[in-house]
């Protein structure tokens, strides 16, 4: 279900947005919502088909329309590494987001849960790259998708 509401974002002007269901906002027929101005949930999607190799600016570059809050990285892959894991690195303007980068354990599909953000806050106009650092040693990972979970502000 796709509902379109009205959100006052300030004095001035209202912009309509529409919400798909499981957005995080209930909305009934005939209700008045009311929405927190803040911000609003924003995944950024790298995927890398087929085997995949090291280097810099895998995939697409990102530039953030507004201020952004980053606040969490999943990493997915269909093919595990072998013999090392698969590290990979989130840039904004070519500075890692990243004090320990994420990764895929040796023989594992899904990240470790072990990186550590040492940036959160991306300035608008902010372009995002990923680079594939490591791959796996003897098998690399392959059908690599990494969602990077934000907070966009609204104004």
């Amino acid at each position: 279900m796709a509902v379109k509401i009205s959100i006052r974002t300030d004095g001035n002007r209202t912009s309509y947005k529409t919400l798909v269901a499981g957005s995080g906002i209930t909305v009934t027929e005939n209700t008045d919502v009311t929405v927190a101005a803040g911000s609003v949930p924003r995944t950024y999607v790298w995927f890398v088909k087929g085997n995949v190799a090291t280097g810099t600016e895998q995939g697409a570059t990102f530039r953030m329309k507004r201020a952004t809050t980053v606040e969490d990285v999943e990493l997915h892959v269909k093919t595990a590494p072998a013999g090392a894991a698969l590290i990979v690195d989130i840039n904004e303007a070519g500075t890692s987001l990243f004090s320990t980068r994420p990764q895929i354990n040796d023989g594992g599909t899904v990240e470790a849960d072990t990186h550590a953000f040492s940036d959160t806050a991306l300035a608008a106009a902010a372009e995002l790259t990923m680079d594939i650092d490591q791959v796996g040693s003897t098998t690399a990972g392959a059908d690599l998708t990494v969602l990077l979970h934000c907070k966009e502000a609204l104004v």
